[in-house]
């Protein structure tokens, strides 16, 4: 399969303000030290030099607890905002640098499925207002052809009768169906590529099922590539075909989903599966306890950045940053371990 996307080095810190510290300045005229503040900017490093490759009509997975650095990925791809260093790549074009007109024809064909779909809907726009407003923008087909489009793609996503919808309001909807009518929202103008920011995290688990299947019968209708982001890597086994297992900014391990399911190498991607019960009931595996907590992106550890957490850490580790070994073919991990 061709390469649809890809990310190159792709950086995004955030400045948090400023440290005062004391330093030592010698005045001249009296020969004497004196201490006076100085200013240090902290930076947090969100993203901090992630590559990948996302093949066309292909689910890849980014991986990881939260804060890890996945949604914020998300949102450099569909140009929320902007990178602090790296190349974003469709169909071999860098999309980091796009004019206004550019930048038009990308949004049509990324489209991103939030987290919140009560949030990502309009609340004064009825369900046909806020599905047909994506036709409306990019002036595609006459009121009469959009409106037939919206009937059709509410169909698609399994809102029945459609009609019964078009003059609803998202509050007059269940959560499921408020994600539904997200998704429609996204596909109707056919993008080639979809960022799904934990499309399943807010839903009841009989109906995150049932949205998982939906997001795989639409890939397969509409020809999609798909970005799908979760903290859940249960969920990531059942959707994605190779995934990236994400840990403070930077990707740990990657490959196919299930040579990581059956056999992971980064301590990191170990542990998230050994919590998981039901993931491979043929594989037993002990629960791998992580120590402490994640540490702040400001103040990213020396050496490995998992060192502080991981129970099998050496004086390497706390030294110096592993280099990306390969496991098997398409499955690499970063780990002094291998």
């Amino acid at each position: 399969m061709a390469n649809l996307f890809e990310v190159r080095g792709l950086k995004k810190y955030f400045p948090v303000g400023t440290n005062l510290q004391f330093v030592n300045l010698k005045m001249f005229h009296f020969q004497m030290k004196q201490r006076v503040f100085t200013k240090e900017e902290e930076w947090v490093r969100a993203v901090d030099g992630v590559s990948f490759k996302v093949d066309d009509r292909e689910v890849f997975g980014l991986v990881g607890e939260s804060g890890c650095g996945k949604t914020t990925i998300g949102r450099l791809i569909v140009k929320l905002m902007e990178p602090t260093e790296g190349d974003i790549y469709l169909d071999g074009k860098n999309i980091v640098k796009l004019s206004k007109n550019e930048l038009k024809d990308f949004r049509k064909n990324v489209g991103m499925i939030f987290q919140d779909p009560y949030d990502s809907l309009n609340p004064r726009f009825t369900i046909l207002e806020s599905v047909k407003e994506p036709l409306d923008i990019h002036r595609i087909g006459e009121r009469e052809d959009r409106i037939k489009k919206v009937v059709s793609i509410l169909k698609e996503v399994g809102l029945n009768p459609e009609k019964s919808f078009l003059k609803r309001y998202p509050h007059e909807l269940s959560g499921g169906q408020r994600q539904r009518v997200a998704i429609a929202r996204t596909l109707i103008v056919n993008p080639k590529m979809v960022i799904a920011d934990e499309p399943c995290s807010m839903l009841d688990v009989s109906i995150r099922a049932e949205t998982m299947k939906m997001m795989i019968k639409l890939k397969e209708e509409f020809g999609l590539s798909i970005l799908y982001i979760t903290h859940d890597i249960s969920e990531a086994r059942n959707v994605t075909d190779s995934m990236a297992v994400m840990y403070l900014g930077k990707i740990v391990e990657s490959g196919r989903t299930d040579d990581i399911i059956e056999n992971p190498s980064h301590p990191y991607s170990k542990a998230l599966i050994s919590v998981v019960p039901d993931i491979d009931p043929d594989i037993k595996r002990g629960k791998i306890e992580l120590l402490g907590g994640v540490p702040s992106s400001s103040n990213i550890p020396k050496g490995c950045r998992f060192n502080p957490r991981c129970p099998y850490a050496m004086d390497i580790c706390r030294e110096k940053e592993p280099d990306y070994i390969r496991v098997e073919k398409d499955h690499i991990a970063s780990c002094h371990l291998l």
